[in-house]
């Protein structure tokens, strides 16, 4: 039997994104977004596959 916890992890959830290129800061840009249904859940990364790995850090 699943806990909470691992039923909710198990959920599909919905990842907006953008990339960020007119930051100054920044001037390779980022990406940066979350789970539209968890709206605490945001990140950002300098590539795509850091951002993702990174929502999945943040998501738990």
């Amino acid at each position: 039997m699943l806990t909470d916890i691992e039923y909710y992890r198990g959920l599909s959830y919905t990842v907006e994104y953008l990339f960020v290129s007119d930051d100054p800061g920044y001037p390779d840009g980022y990406f940066y977004g979350g789970i539209v249904e968890l709206d605490a859940c945001k990140t950002d990364g300098a590539t795509l596959e850091e951002f993702l790995s990174d929502l999945e850090v943040v998501k738990r």
